[in-house]
Protein backbone atom coordinates (compact mmCIF):
# COMPACT_ATOMS: atom_id res chain seq x y z
CA UNK A 1 0.00 0.00 0.00
CA UNK A 2 1.73 3.10 -0.91
CA UNK A 3 2.51 5.80 1.74
CA UNK A 4 1.42 9.00 1.89
CA UNK A 5 4.70 10.55 1.33
CA UNK A 6 4.49 8.63 -2.08
CA UNK A 7 1.08 10.03 -2.30
CA UNK A 8 2.14 13.22 -2.21
CA UNK A 9 5.72 13.40 -3.99
CA UNK A 10 4.60 11.17 -7.00
CA UNK A 11 6.78 8.22 -5.96
CA UNK A 12 6.14 4.41 -6.72
CA UNK A 13 6.28 1.94 -4.91
CA UNK A 14 7.60 -1.78 -5.68
CA UNK A 15 3.76 -2.42 -6.06
CA UNK A 16 3.13 0.55 -8.30
CA UNK A 17 1.42 0.13 -11.72
CA UNK A 18 2.66 1.52 -15.08
CA UNK A 19 1.38 3.94 -16.43
CA UNK A 20 -1.84 4.70 -18.38
CA UNK A 21 -2.48 3.64 -21.43
CA UNK A 22 0.23 0.96 -21.16
CA UNK A 23 -0.48 -2.53 -20.96
CA UNK A 24 0.53 -4.70 -18.07
CA UNK A 25 1.78 -8.03 -18.30
CA UNK A 26 -1.66 -9.04 -17.97
CA UNK A 27 -3.06 -7.02 -20.65
CA UNK A 28 -4.54 -4.92 -18.60
CA UNK A 29 -4.78 -1.58 -18.76
CA UNK A 30 -3.15 0.44 -15.90
CA UNK A 31 -4.34 3.77 -14.33
CA UNK A 32 -2.02 6.62 -14.17
CA UNK A 33 -0.39 8.21 -11.34
CA UNK A 34 -1.37 11.94 -10.65
CA UNK A 35 2.69 13.65 -11.20
CA UNK A 36 4.15 16.29 -8.59
CA UNK A 37 2.60 19.69 -9.90
CA UNK A 38 -1.01 18.34 -10.15
CA UNK A 39 -2.96 18.48 -6.67
CA UNK A 40 -4.69 15.64 -5.10
CA UNK A 41 -8.18 16.77 -5.00
CA UNK A 42 -9.05 14.68 -2.26
CA UNK A 43 -5.34 15.14 0.08
CA UNK A 44 -4.96 18.69 -0.09
CA UNK A 45 -8.52 19.13 1.87
CA UNK A 46 -8.07 19.19 5.37
CA UNK A 47 -9.77 15.66 6.91
CA UNK A 48 -13.46 16.72 7.97
CA UNK A 49 -14.31 19.82 5.86
CA UNK A 50 -16.00 19.84 3.02
CA UNK A 51 -14.82 21.15 -0.14
CA UNK A 52 -15.98 24.54 -2.05
CA UNK A 53 -19.32 22.80 -2.94
CA UNK A 54 -20.80 21.69 0.21
CA UNK A 55 -20.61 18.30 -0.37
CA UNK A 56 -19.84 15.90 3.28
CA UNK A 57 -15.70 14.91 3.63
CA UNK A 58 -16.50 12.98 6.54
CA UNK A 59 -17.36 9.58 7.58
CA UNK A 60 -20.46 10.40 9.37
CA UNK A 61 -21.35 12.94 6.91
CA UNK A 62 -21.08 10.71 4.03
CA UNK A 63 -23.49 8.11 6.09
CA UNK A 64 -25.82 10.32 6.34
CA UNK A 65 -26.54 11.46 3.04
CA UNK A 66 -26.72 8.30 1.96
CA UNK A 67 -29.22 7.19 4.65
CA UNK A 68 -31.25 10.57 3.04
CA UNK A 69 -30.82 9.60 -0.26
CA UNK A 70 -31.95 5.95 0.06
CA UNK A 71 -35.42 7.09 2.42
CA UNK A 72 -36.04 9.87 -0.60
CA UNK A 73 -39.02 9.14 -2.94
CA UNK A 74 -38.04 8.11 -6.18
CA UNK A 75 -38.47 9.98 -9.28
CA UNK A 76 -41.57 9.56 -11.14
CA UNK A 77 -39.25 7.87 -13.78
CA UNK A 78 -38.17 5.69 -10.78
CA UNK A 79 -41.62 4.47 -9.62
CA UNK A 80 -42.90 3.03 -13.07
CA UNK A 81 -39.36 1.36 -13.52
CA UNK A 82 -39.68 -0.06 -9.74
CA UNK A 83 -43.32 -0.89 -10.56
CA UNK A 84 -41.88 -2.53 -13.62
CA UNK A 85 -39.74 -5.30 -11.98
CA UNK A 86 -41.43 -5.78 -8.81
CA UNK A 87 -42.36 -9.00 -8.58
CA UNK A 88 -45.94 -10.65 -9.49
CA UNK A 89 -48.02 -12.07 -6.81
CA UNK A 90 -48.39 -15.99 -6.64
CA UNK A 91 -51.77 -16.71 -7.93
CA UNK A 92 -55.13 -17.23 -5.79
CA UNK A 93 -55.61 -20.62 -4.77
CA UNK A 94 -59.00 -21.77 -5.37
CA UNK A 95 -61.23 -21.48 -2.31
CA UNK A 96 -61.82 -24.97 -0.15
CA UNK A 97 -65.66 -24.47 -0.43
CA UNK A 98 -66.56 -24.06 -4.10
CA UNK A 99 -68.95 -20.92 -4.61
CA UNK A 100 -72.71 -21.49 -5.06
CA UNK A 101 -73.66 -21.82 -8.45
CA UNK A 102 -75.45 -19.01 -10.14
CA UNK A 103 -78.70 -19.18 -10.17
CA UNK A 104 -80.61 -19.32 -13.66
CA UNK A 105 -82.44 -16.32 -14.66
CA UNK A 106 -85.84 -15.57 -14.05
CA UNK A 107 -87.51 -14.73 -17.56
CA UNK A 108 -90.84 -13.27 -17.40
CA UNK A 109 -93.27 -13.33 -20.55
CA UNK A 110 -95.36 -10.27 -21.00
CA UNK A 111 -99.19 -11.76 -21.29
CA UNK A 112 -100.29 -11.45 -25.03
CA UNK A 113 -101.37 -8.70 -26.02
CA UNK A 114 -105.37 -9.21 -27.36
CA UNK A 115 -106.06 -8.64 -30.83
CA UNK A 116 -107.45 -5.30 -31.58
CA UNK A 117 -110.72 -4.97 -33.20
CA UNK A 118 -110.67 -4.02 -36.63
CA UNK A 119 -110.59 -0.52 -36.91
CA UNK A 120 -112.21 1.26 -40.75
CA UNK A 121 -111.65 4.74 -41.80
CA UNK A 122 -113.82 7.82 -41.61
CA UNK A 123 -117.46 6.69 -42.01
CA UNK A 124 -119.11 5.40 -45.29
CA UNK A 125 -118.90 8.67 -47.54
CA UNK A 126 -122.17 7.96 -48.73
CA UNK A 127 -125.17 5.24 -47.69
CA UNK A 128 -127.01 2.57 -49.10
CA UNK A 129 -130.31 3.09 -50.41
CA UNK A 130 -133.08 1.47 -52.16
CA UNK A 131 -134.33 3.85 -54.95
CA UNK A 132 -138.46 2.79 -55.73
CA UNK A 133 -138.97 3.03 -58.91
CA UNK A 134 -142.53 2.34 -60.92
CA UNK A 135 -141.28 -1.31 -62.11
CA UNK A 136 -137.94 -1.88 -59.74
CA UNK A 137 -135.96 -0.37 -57.55
CA UNK A 138 -132.46 0.65 -57.65
CA UNK A 139 -129.81 -0.17 -55.45
CA UNK A 140 -127.77 2.84 -54.96
CA UNK A 141 -124.02 2.88 -52.94
CA UNK A 142 -122.28 -0.06 -54.16
CA UNK A 143 -120.98 1.44 -57.02
CA UNK A 144 -121.94 4.69 -58.60
CA UNK A 145 -125.08 5.27 -61.27
CA UNK A 146 -124.52 6.85 -64.45
CA UNK A 147 -127.34 8.61 -65.79
CA UNK A 148 -126.88 9.56 -69.75
CA UNK A 149 -127.74 13.06 -70.82
CA UNK A 150 -130.04 13.04 -74.33
CA UNK A 151 -131.31 16.30 -75.08
CA UNK A 152 -133.80 16.40 -78.34
CA UNK A 153 -133.86 20.28 -78.01
CA UNK A 154 -132.31 22.70 -80.86
CA UNK A 155 -131.10 25.16 -78.41
CA UNK A 156 -129.15 23.08 -75.75
CA UNK A 157 -125.38 24.61 -74.50
CA UNK A 158 -123.45 21.40 -75.54
CA UNK A 159 -125.42 19.35 -78.15
CA UNK A 160 -128.52 21.44 -79.20
CA UNK A 161 -129.66 20.36 -82.68
CA UNK A 162 -127.90 16.92 -82.60
CA UNK A 163 -130.81 14.49 -81.63
CA UNK A 164 -133.81 16.49 -82.21
CA UNK A 165 -134.48 13.95 -84.60
CA UNK A 166 -136.33 11.16 -83.32
CA UNK A 167 -134.48 8.24 -84.99
CA UNK A 168 -131.26 9.92 -84.31
CA UNK A 169 -132.44 10.25 -80.47
CA UNK A 170 -133.53 6.81 -80.41
CA UNK A 171 -130.46 5.64 -82.03
CA UNK A 172 -128.05 7.76 -79.37
CA UNK A 173 -130.32 6.14 -76.42
CA UNK A 174 -129.45 2.52 -77.52
CA UNK A 175 -125.77 3.79 -77.46
CA UNK A 176 -125.44 5.18 -74.31
CA UNK A 177 -126.95 1.72 -72.79
CA UNK A 178 -124.25 -0.05 -74.69
CA UNK A 179 -121.59 2.04 -73.41
CA UNK A 180 -123.06 1.41 -69.88
CA UNK A 181 -125.19 3.77 -68.73
CA UNK A 182 -127.67 3.01 -65.72
CA UNK A 183 -130.43 5.82 -66.40
CA UNK A 184 -131.59 7.61 -69.69
CA UNK A 185 -132.76 11.52 -68.93
CA UNK A 186 -134.41 12.86 -71.62
CA UNK A 187 -134.78 16.74 -71.94
CA UNK A 188 -137.11 18.88 -74.22
CA UNK A 189 -136.18 21.65 -72.88
CA UNK A 190 -133.17 24.11 -72.44
CA UNK A 191 -132.45 25.22 -68.64
CA UNK A 192 -128.87 26.62 -70.04
CA UNK A 193 -128.18 30.09 -68.44
CA UNK A 194 -130.41 33.10 -70.09
CA UNK A 195 -133.03 30.55 -71.79
CA UNK A 196 -136.69 31.47 -72.16
CA UNK A 197 -139.99 28.95 -71.08
CA UNK A 198 -140.35 26.68 -73.57
CA UNK A 199 -144.46 26.39 -74.34
CA UNK A 200 -146.02 23.43 -73.20
CA UNK A 201 -147.51 22.31 -76.64
CA UNK A 202 -143.73 22.51 -77.99
CA UNK A 203 -142.17 20.65 -75.45
CA UNK A 204 -144.87 18.05 -75.72
CA UNK A 205 -143.76 17.94 -79.89
CA UNK A 206 -139.81 17.63 -79.47
CA UNK A 207 -140.38 14.49 -76.60
CA UNK A 208 -143.65 12.38 -77.42
CA UNK A 209 -142.43 10.61 -80.38
CA UNK A 210 -139.17 9.87 -79.25
CA UNK A 211 -140.41 8.07 -76.12
CA UNK A 212 -142.97 6.08 -78.25
CA UNK A 213 -139.82 4.86 -80.35
CA UNK A 214 -137.83 3.97 -77.29
CA UNK A 215 -140.71 2.32 -75.50
CA UNK A 216 -139.57 -1.14 -74.41
CA UNK A 217 -136.60 -1.47 -76.43
CA UNK A 218 -134.43 -0.64 -73.46
CA UNK A 219 -133.77 -2.46 -70.44
CA UNK A 220 -132.36 0.52 -68.10
CA UNK A 221 -135.58 2.91 -67.16
CA UNK A 222 -135.91 6.27 -68.62
CA UNK A 223 -136.26 9.90 -66.83
CA UNK A 224 -137.83 13.01 -68.08
CA UNK A 225 -136.20 15.98 -66.91
CA UNK A 226 -139.01 18.16 -66.74
CA UNK A 227 -141.00 20.58 -64.57
CA UNK A 228 -143.98 20.77 -66.33
CA UNK A 229 -146.97 18.06 -64.72
CA UNK A 230 -148.63 17.64 -67.80
CA UNK A 231 -145.10 16.87 -69.88
CA UNK A 232 -144.84 14.58 -66.66
CA UNK A 233 -148.10 12.91 -66.99
CA UNK A 234 -147.91 12.40 -70.59
CA UNK A 235 -144.73 10.72 -70.47
CA UNK A 236 -145.34 8.71 -67.45
CA UNK A 237 -148.17 7.12 -69.80
CA UNK A 238 -145.64 6.05 -72.15
CA UNK A 239 -143.35 3.86 -69.35
CA UNK A 240 -140.98 6.38 -67.90
CA UNK A 241 -139.75 5.61 -64.57
CA UNK A 242 -138.58 8.64 -63.07
CA UNK A 243 -139.54 12.72 -63.45
CA UNK A 244 -136.11 14.99 -62.95
CA UNK A 245 -137.64 18.18 -61.98
CA UNK A 246 -135.01 21.09 -62.21
CA UNK A 247 -137.09 23.72 -60.60
CA UNK A 248 -137.26 21.40 -57.16
CA UNK A 249 -141.64 22.24 -57.29
CA UNK A 250 -140.64 25.64 -57.54
CA UNK A 251 -142.34 26.21 -60.46
CA UNK A 252 -145.23 24.00 -61.15
CA UNK A 253 -145.77 22.31 -57.75
CA UNK A 254 -148.61 19.90 -58.78
CA UNK A 255 -145.90 17.64 -60.05
CA UNK A 256 -145.48 16.05 -57.14
CA UNK A 257 -148.86 14.77 -57.28
CA UNK A 258 -148.48 13.47 -60.84
CA UNK A 259 -145.58 11.83 -59.60
CA UNK A 260 -147.02 10.60 -56.15
CA UNK A 261 -150.21 9.32 -58.54
CA UNK A 262 -147.88 7.09 -61.08
CA UNK A 263 -145.23 5.76 -57.98
CA UNK A 264 -142.66 7.29 -59.99
CA UNK A 265 -138.78 8.09 -58.88
CA UNK A 266 -138.65 11.63 -58.35
CA UNK A 267 -135.23 13.68 -58.64
CA UNK A 268 -135.53 17.67 -57.09
CA UNK A 269 -133.10 19.69 -58.23
CA UNK A 270 -131.98 23.01 -56.48
CA UNK A 271 -132.91 25.94 -58.47
CA UNK A 272 -131.68 29.66 -57.82
CA UNK A 273 -133.89 31.83 -59.55
CA UNK A 274 -134.86 31.26 -62.93
CA UNK A 275 -132.22 30.95 -66.06
CA UNK A 276 -133.28 33.98 -67.54
CA UNK A 277 -131.99 35.96 -63.81
CA UNK A 278 -129.10 33.61 -63.27
CA UNK A 279 -126.50 36.32 -64.64
CA UNK A 280 -127.98 39.24 -62.18
CA UNK A 281 -127.32 36.74 -58.80
CA UNK A 282 -124.69 37.65 -56.81
CA UNK A 283 -122.83 35.04 -54.81
CA UNK A 284 -124.52 32.83 -52.14
CA UNK A 285 -123.06 33.89 -48.40
CA UNK A 286 -123.18 30.14 -47.20
CA UNK A 287 -124.21 27.91 -50.80
CA UNK A 288 -124.03 24.02 -48.85
CA UNK A 289 -126.41 25.63 -46.03
CA UNK A 290 -128.96 27.18 -48.28
CA UNK A 291 -129.21 24.04 -51.04
CA UNK A 292 -129.46 22.06 -48.34
CA UNK A 293 -132.55 24.09 -46.25
CA UNK A 294 -134.07 25.25 -49.65
CA UNK A 295 -134.02 20.52 -50.35
CA UNK A 296 -135.19 19.84 -46.57
CA UNK A 297 -137.99 22.28 -47.43
CA UNK A 298 -139.20 20.72 -50.89
CA UNK A 299 -138.67 17.03 -49.69
CA UNK A 300 -141.37 17.89 -47.09
CA UNK A 301 -143.73 19.29 -50.06
CA UNK A 302 -143.34 16.45 -51.70
CA UNK A 303 -143.87 14.01 -49.15
CA UNK A 304 -147.12 16.34 -48.18
CA UNK A 305 -148.14 15.77 -51.60
CA UNK A 306 -148.09 11.81 -51.10
CA UNK A 307 -144.29 10.92 -53.00
CA UNK A 308 -142.87 8.01 -50.43
CA UNK A 309 -139.30 9.38 -49.18
CA UNK A 310 -137.67 5.61 -50.78
CA UNK A 311 -138.76 7.62 -53.88
CA UNK A 312 -137.08 10.88 -54.17
CA UNK A 313 -133.25 11.55 -54.67
CA UNK A 314 -131.98 14.97 -54.24
CA UNK A 315 -129.79 17.24 -56.38
CA UNK A 316 -127.76 20.32 -54.99
CA UNK A 317 -127.96 21.82 -58.70
CA UNK A 318 -124.52 22.90 -59.88
CA UNK A 319 -124.70 25.64 -61.77
CA UNK A 320 -128.77 26.72 -61.59
CA UNK A 321 -128.24 30.26 -60.66
CA UNK A 322 -124.82 29.50 -58.52
CA UNK A 323 -121.28 30.87 -59.54
CA UNK A 324 -117.88 29.55 -59.56
CA UNK A 325 -117.38 29.47 -56.17
CA UNK A 326 -120.53 28.68 -55.37
CA UNK A 327 -120.37 25.49 -57.38
CA UNK A 328 -116.81 24.91 -55.57
CA UNK A 329 -118.29 25.41 -52.80
CA UNK A 330 -121.39 23.32 -52.92
CA UNK A 331 -118.51 20.02 -53.97
CA UNK A 332 -116.62 20.93 -51.02
CA UNK A 333 -118.80 20.32 -48.53
CA UNK A 334 -121.59 17.90 -50.58
CA UNK A 335 -121.59 15.15 -47.49
CA UNK A 336 -123.77 18.07 -45.93
CA UNK A 337 -126.83 16.85 -47.83
CA UNK A 338 -126.37 13.93 -45.91
CA UNK A 339 -128.20 15.24 -42.98
CA UNK A 340 -131.31 14.78 -45.28
CA UNK A 341 -131.32 10.89 -45.17
CA UNK A 342 -131.58 10.78 -49.22
CA UNK A 343 -129.66 9.61 -52.46
CA UNK A 344 -127.56 12.31 -54.01
CA UNK A 345 -127.51 13.09 -57.27
CA UNK A 346 -124.87 15.21 -59.30
CA UNK A 347 -124.61 16.79 -62.70
CA UNK A 348 -121.24 17.99 -63.07
CA UNK A 349 -121.39 17.78 -66.88
CA UNK A 350 -120.15 20.46 -69.33
CA UNK A 351 -121.21 22.96 -66.51
CA UNK A 352 -120.31 26.42 -67.84
CA UNK A 353 -118.21 26.87 -64.38
CA UNK A 354 -116.36 23.92 -65.81
CA UNK A 355 -115.82 25.22 -69.70
CA UNK A 356 -112.91 25.14 -71.45
CA UNK A 357 -111.83 26.14 -75.18
CA UNK A 358 -111.03 22.66 -75.98
CA UNK A 359 -113.93 20.03 -75.77
CA UNK A 360 -111.36 17.59 -74.37
CA UNK A 361 -110.23 19.38 -71.37
CA UNK A 362 -114.04 20.20 -70.43
CA UNK A 363 -114.30 16.67 -70.56
CA UNK A 364 -111.67 16.34 -68.08
CA UNK A 365 -112.94 18.99 -66.23
CA UNK A 366 -115.93 16.84 -65.85
CA UNK A 367 -114.75 13.74 -64.98
CA UNK A 368 -112.70 15.80 -62.19
CA UNK A 369 -116.00 17.03 -60.72
CA UNK A 370 -117.76 14.28 -61.20
CA UNK A 371 -115.13 12.30 -58.88
CA UNK A 372 -115.01 14.69 -56.26
CA UNK A 373 -118.74 14.35 -56.00
CA UNK A 374 -118.41 10.47 -55.38
CA UNK A 375 -115.47 10.88 -52.60
CA UNK A 376 -118.27 13.30 -51.24
CA UNK A 377 -121.24 10.81 -51.17
CA UNK A 378 -122.90 11.38 -54.80
CA UNK A 379 -124.15 8.44 -55.56
CA UNK A 380 -125.44 8.88 -59.33
CA UNK A 381 -123.90 11.44 -62.00
CA UNK A 382 -125.17 12.84 -64.39
CA UNK A 383 -123.02 13.05 -67.38
CA UNK A 384 -122.84 13.86 -71.48
CA UNK A 385 -120.06 11.46 -72.10
CA UNK A 386 -120.60 8.29 -70.53
CA UNK A 387 -117.81 6.00 -72.13
CA UNK A 388 -115.60 8.41 -69.98
CA UNK A 389 -116.93 8.94 -67.23
CA UNK A 390 -118.30 5.01 -66.23
CA UNK A 391 -113.97 4.43 -66.55
CA UNK A 392 -113.57 7.55 -63.96
CA UNK A 393 -116.23 6.28 -61.52
CA UNK A 394 -115.03 2.48 -61.72
CA UNK A 395 -111.95 3.87 -60.87
CA UNK A 396 -113.26 5.72 -57.87
CA UNK A 397 -115.73 2.77 -56.31
CA UNK A 398 -112.74 0.82 -56.15
CA UNK A 399 -110.54 3.60 -54.06
CA UNK A 400 -114.30 3.86 -51.89
CA UNK A 401 -114.59 0.32 -51.79
CA UNK A 402 -111.02 0.30 -50.30
CA UNK A 403 -111.26 3.00 -47.87
CA UNK A 404 -114.00 0.93 -46.13
CA UNK A 405 -111.61 -2.71 -45.79
CA UNK A 406 -110.82 -2.95 -41.99
CA UNK A 407 -107.49 -1.71 -40.90
CA UNK A 408 -105.66 -3.88 -38.19
CA UNK A 409 -103.70 -1.86 -36.19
Amino acid sequence: MPTAAALAGGESSDHSEPPTGEPTATGATSISEPSASEPNEISDLPIGQPDDTGAPTSDAELVTAAEAAVAAPPAPQEEKVAAALKPLPPPLSPPATPYPARPEPVVRHAPPRPTPPPVHTDAPPRKLFFWKLRQRELRLGDRTLIMGVLNVTPDSFSDGGKYSDPDRAYARAIELEELGADIIDIGAESTRPGSGRVALAEEIRRLIPVLKRLKDKLTIPISVDTYKAEVAERALDLGVEIINDPSALTFEPQLAKIAAQYNAGLVLNHMRGTPETWAKLGPLSDPIGTVTRDLEATVNRARRAGVEKQRIVIDPGLGFGKRKEDNSAILARLGQLNSLELPILVGPSRKSFLAHPDPDETKFASAGAATAAIMSGAHIVRVHDVREMRAATDVVDEILRARQEPIVR
